[in-house]
């Protein structure tokens, strides 16, 4: 968490509040950038596709233990083209689609700030309910 520099613009987490009964928005939309700038790249944006919180988190407003069982980076760009981009910060977009018996999903999108698409990723997690 002290390596980025996180600015939500959908989905801010909220984990300082009781569990809810009722699942929350897994989703969040956030601008990603290292706390100390520098030009993205292949090894950059592979970490910041890992640097998403669990969906759970959001789903349940709290913190759990949690644990990544399986992640997937797809790379939509190579070195050139993120050269090209000449970027320090990316929009980032993440959701789930189910929680159940403690393993839930979660995928992201990287995206420049001139609409490229740079990578996705996938991602099962376990979790303790």
């Amino acid at each position: 968490m002290k390596q980025y520099d996180f600015r939500f613009v959908d989905g801010d987490p909220d984990f300082g509040g009781k569990a809810v009964a009722v699942p929350a928005s897994a989703f969040s939309k956030l601008w990603i950038g290292d706390r100390i700038p520098r030009k993205l790249d292949a090894l950059s944006l592979v970490s910041m596709s890992d640097a998403f919180f669990g969906r759970v988190f959001h789903a349940r407003r709290e913190l759990v233990p949690f644990g990544t069982v399986s992640l997937t980076t797809y790379f939509h760009a190579d070195a050139e083209d993120l050269a090209k981009e000449d970027t320090s910060r990316i929009l980032a977009v993440a959701d789930a689609k189910i929680f159940h018996k403690s393993y839930g999903d979660q995928n992201g999108e990287l995206w420049s700030p001139n609409g490229r698409l740079l990578a996705t990723t996938t991602q099962i997690a376990y979790f303790k309910a």
